[in-house]
Formats: structure tokens, sequence, C-alpha cells
């Protein structure tokens, strides 16, 4: 049979990835807000035929095309934005990361997919000077295989097993880390944030299968908690990577 379909106008192109890998890890109204983003971004196309990156999206607009009520809508923005799907932004362009921010900002606020995303969807070129930024103090550390039984003294090292690799984090887990950070303040601790590469994939399958309120009890859990294992290592993010499905009830 013949498609019927030829020449669609008035459409938005959703991409495919959005759909496939995306959808599946969102609460229904998180997938509503990104999906009215998506359409009031990429739904818009210039006579060059470039498509808009960010679009003034009031809260009533918001209720009104998700049908969704205020509390849920502003939850939802913190989630993408925190897990890096979508930016936003006040009239000059000053990213508004947190809720606090975007509450004080008293003009129009922009919403967009971030640049990330852009990238993964071909939006954007993708450009070197555009990968993910490492934050301050977070880097994976390959850690060298022990070869020794487990004693009351330190294994041998050399510059080489202890040698850094920097590279970009998932934008989730970039997220996570500021927040991780900021309850860290809160209980006066400073550890560190350096992950392994198989623990940065454990964290970022946590993140995302829980719930935005539920990884706030578990960091408060894990900060207050008096496991020697977890005091030993100062309340690392990479022992909470190792332990957060099993703090997570």
């Amino acid at each position: 049979m013949k498609s019927t379909f030829k020449g669609l106008t008035h459409t938005t192109p959703f991409p495919n990835i959005l759909i496939d890998e995306v959808m599946p890890r969102l609460k229904d109204t998180s997938w509503r807000v990104l999906c009215v983003v998506v359409r009031q971004t990429l739904g818009w196309q210039d006579a060059s035929g470039s498509r808009k990156e960010r679009d003034w999206l009031t809260r009533s607009q918001l209720k009104a095309r998700t049908g969704r009520n205020s509390e849920a809508i502003a939850l939802a923005i913190d989630t993408l934005v925190r897990q890096g799907y979508i930016i936003a932004q006040n009239g000059k362009g000053v990213l508004l990361k947190t809720p606090q921010e975007r509450r004080k900002n008293r003009g129009r606020i922009y919403y967009g997919l971030s640049e990330y995303w852009q990238q993964r969807i071909g939006v954007k070129e993708y450009r070197k000077s555009e990968q993910l930024p490492v934050l301050a103090g977070t880097v994976f550390r390959e850690h060298p295989r022990k070869t020794e039984r487990v004693t009351g003294r330190k294994a041998n090292t050399t510059k080489e097993t202890e040698t850094k690799k920097e590279m970009a984090f998932s934008p989730e887990v970039i997220s996570f880390v500021e927040v991780f950070q900021k309850e860290a303040q809160e209980h006066k601790i400073e550890p560190d944030v350096i992950l392994s590469h198989g623990a940065h994939d454990r964290l970022l399958r946590w993140l995302q299968k829980t719930e935005a309120e539920k990884q706030a009890q578990i960091l408060q859990k894990y900060f207050c908690s008096k496991e020697l294992s977890i005091m030993r290592q100062n309340y690392s993010l990479h022992a909470f990577a190792n332990l957060c499905n099993i703090l997570t009830p």
C-alpha cells in the first residue's frame, strides 16, 4: 500500500534517541515537559533551515500544555536541569541551575535542550571544545589492580599507577556531584569526588532509576552514617557509588 503521508507540514522532528533512550528514564511529568521544550525549539525553523535553541516558556504555558500542576512542573524542571537534559536561562543567557535561581529571576526564563543533547541528536555540530566540562577536582582515576594480600602496610605504588586520567562525566553525574558536594558541606565534610569508570557507571545507573526526592534522602542517610567503612573513606563519592544501591530501600 502506498503511503498517504506525503508532504507532511506543521510537524516537529522528534529525535528517535529521546524516545528510545530518554523516555524510559523519566517520570511522566518530566517527559511531558521535555516534549514541550522539544516542540518549542526543534519545532520551529527559520528561512536558513536552522532550529531554535531555546524558547521562552511561562509556568502557565507549561501547565496548560502538560496538564500538570505547578508543583509537579517545578520538580520536573529541576530533574531535567540537574540531569543535564535541558537548560534554563534568563534573557541575558545566564544559566539558572537551581530552583532558587529560577525563583529569584524577575524576567523571562528560556528553556532548551542542553548542548550535550543538541550534539547527540545532531542539531549542533560536535566540536572538541564543546565537550562536557569536568568539575573542578572531579576526575576519573584508573585504579591499579591489587597484586598482593591486604596487610597493614601500604601497597607499593609507582608514578604510572598514580596517574589520573581526566574525562568528562555524564550530564546526570555532573549535576549530582554538585548536589553531593553541597550536602557534604552541610555536614562539614570535604569528601573526595574521584570516580573510577566502574563507579561512575554504577552511580549513573542508580541516578537514572531513582527519583530526585529519594536521591536526597539517601544522601542524607549516607552523610549521617557511622558505618566504619564509610567513615574510613571520609564519605567519598566513590564509596557512595559503591553503596547507593544498598542504601536505597
